[in-house]
């Protein structure tokens, strides 16, 4: 050790913890569920005209890759002055059927909501690649390491592996952790379609298939990372959605979903202007379902509703709250 180091008090603080902290500016975004925000933006939801929370898209614009005017409260406030309810599926009121509710600027501070989006599109590919599995087994089956094995066998088998089920409580569907097992695992998935040589429309539908899972999983690691990004990063981000949004739409046939829009349009928008989507996720909103079914089932034997409620309430503040833990080194106040 050196002997300059043998005295701690020689040494420059690496971090000051302050007093005090002014608070000078205050960032305010939307987030949490999908469907909430329809409600408090009083947009009519998903499967509207204009089926975007973020911008006065099209539905087919919305398929072509384009981006319609961004909203802002000005345009949601005068659009709703434009809606007949007596003629309501009137284009002229972009789809805002209801006053909204919020009162600072929504113009690229509506967060992209990174977790539904995931959701949706690795839901997508799961069904398309256990399809595609399905498909091949009616016509053949191939042999691995001398076992005869079928391809839906082998994608159940490799997924299985991978930690990735249909959860049953989630609608028959991945969930978010398992959502992003299968993005980690997607070399695993080589393994299922390396046999796929003949025909060569199936070896450049895997192709295709595994660069989709590979772009996904590359933009899932950055924008869900609750740190700000750097601007190469950023740069990185905003060049792969483009990349990630023509196949997509290539893959699937010109498909595309609202959430396909918000990934390749609204997360670099949001990025440029707040340098993270990770900080503003409603992951940590989603988390705690598990918390509050807990909580239900805790409780469920009080008959009314109210206390019961009330109840839940003052369990989550117990857990949440640093000043009901007592930290004590005496071990005799721990015996």
């Amino acid at each position: 050790m050196h002997e300059s180091s043998a005295n701690c008090e020689e040494f420059i603080p690496m971090a000051n913890v302050p007093e005090t902290i002014d608070i000078t500016k205050v960032k305010i975004v939307y987030g949490g569920d999908m469907m909430s925000l329809f409600a408090v933006l009083g947009l009519n939801g998903p499967n509207a005209a204009f089926p975007c929370i973020s911008c006065e898209v099209t539905k087919q614009e919305l398929v072509e890759g384009k981006t319609g005017t961004i909203r802002t409260l000005a345009n949601l406030n005068h659009n709703h002055s434009l809606f007949d309810r007596k003629d309501p599926t009137n284009d002229r009121c972009k789809s805002c059927v209801r006053r909204p509710i919020v009162k600072t600027e929504v113009e690229n501070n509506i967060v992209p909501l990174p977790l539904h989006i995931f959701i949706g599109l690795v839901n997508r590919l799961w069904k398309a690649g256990e399809a595609k599995m399905i498909e091949l087994d009616k016509g053949k089956q191939h042999k691995l390491d001398g076992d005869h094995k079928s391809f839906h066998e082998r994608w159940k088998a490799t997924t299985r592996l991978m930690g990735v089920r249909l959860a049953k409580h989630h609608g028959g569907q991945l969930t978010g952790d398992a959502c992003a097992r299968m993005l980690r695992g997607q070399y695993l998935l080589q393994g299922v379609f390396k046999i796929l040589g003949e025909p060569h429309d199936e070896e450049t539908w895997a192709i295709q298939y595994l660069s989709l899972i590979g772009k996904l999983h590359f933009i899932h690691r950055r924008i869900m990372r609750p740190t700000p990004l750097c601007v190469h990063e950023m740069k990185d981000v905003s060049e792969t959605v483009v990349q990630f949004g023509q196949e997509w739409r290539s893959f699937f046939d010109g498909n595309a979903t609202p959430k396909l829009h918000q990934l390749e349009i609204h997360v670099p928008l949001f990025l440029r202007k707040h340098s993270s989507i990770g900080m503003c996720s409603e992951q940590s909103l989603e988390r705690q379902h598990k918390v509050w079914n807990r909580f239900d089932t805790i409780y469920r034997t009080l008959g009314d509703e109210e206390d019961k409620l009330r109840s839940m309430i003052k369990q989550s503040h117990l857990q949440s709250s640093y000043d009901v833990i007592i930290h004590s080194s005496d071990k005799e106040n721990r015996r």
